[in-house]
């Protein structure tokens, strides 16, 4: 993964953050994504501070895209 990668990854950083902001409604699941949130921009955060991106650290990006993926669905799911 390259920097341009990461620029990317930010992008959808700021994609759910707006979905976390505007759609979601408040419960358990909202507090979920919240926190997965804040983990994800701390790892692109050091990611960016290091101008590197280990493979420790990109497996732990691409796991947590997986759950902010799927508790976005389950946060569609419920408000429906």
């Amino acid at each position: 993964m390259d920097l341009q990668e990461l620029s990317r990854k930010q992008k959808r950083l700021h994609d759910w953050s707006q979905f976390l902001k505007d759609d979601a409604e408040e419960n358990s699941l909202r507090i979920q994504m919240a926190e997965l949130l804040k983990r994800y921009r701390n790892i692109l955060a050091r990611c960016w501070e290091e101008e590197f991106i280990s493979e420790n650290q990109k497996k732990t990006i691409e796991d947590l895209e997986r759950q902010l993926e799927q508790t976005m669905n389950d946060l569609r799911l419920a408000a429906s």
